[in-house]
């Protein structure tokens, strides 16, 4: 198949599961690259149900693990993780802490191209929103233009009303 199509495929994929263009470097992509993200969904889709089937765990297919320790370092107060939300398409990673006054932060983190290396032991987080929890189970979704994070956060003690930020874009 030739290369466009695959990439207006690779749109209509990330229409259909909200994926953030961005996830992915569509400037540098060949077509084994596009064949594969458009793919991707449904591929991970069949082996979950596979593997519920079966009775097995899912397979895993790597490991990146994010060292808090030099984050603890900038951010000495810093406590627990409270909630994660991989933002779909997998690229991008939300994380709520508890600072020591039991203040919510909220941290972005860029965890790199899906499928491809990155280097995560001085991973930092691009974006840190103080005092803002998660705005309920799907606390973020695409801005209008499908080119940023919308992130929703809603109200409790600290605040008065619901806020959103653009998080990326």
């Amino acid at each position: 198949m030739c290369l466009s199509l695959w990439k207006d495929r690779f749109r209509a994929m990330c229409l259909e599961n909200t994926v953030l263009p961005t996830t992915y470097s569509v400037d540098t992509m060949h077509l084994k690259d596009f064949e594969h993200a458009t793919a991707s969904p449904s591929t991970f889709l069949n082996n979950l149900l596979r593997s519920h089937g079966s009775g097995g765990p899912l397979k895993t297919f790597g490991r990146h693990c994010i060292d808090l320790w030099n984050l603890h370092q900038r951010v000495p107060d810093l406590e627990e993780v409270t909630q994660l939300y991989l933002i779909p398409g997998g690229r991008f990673l939300l994380s709520e802490h508890r600072v020591s006054i039991n203040v919510p932060t909220v941290m972005l983190w860029d965890l790199g191209t899906p499928g491809m290396y990155k280097d995560l032991s001085q991973c930092y987080p691009i974006a840190i929103l103080d005092e803002a929890p998660f705005g309920g189970p799907h606390p973020c979704h695409l801005t209008p233009d499908n080119q940023g994070i919308l992130f929703l956060s809603y109200s409790d003690a600290w605040h008065i009303d619901n806020r959103w930020w653009v998080l990326y874009s």
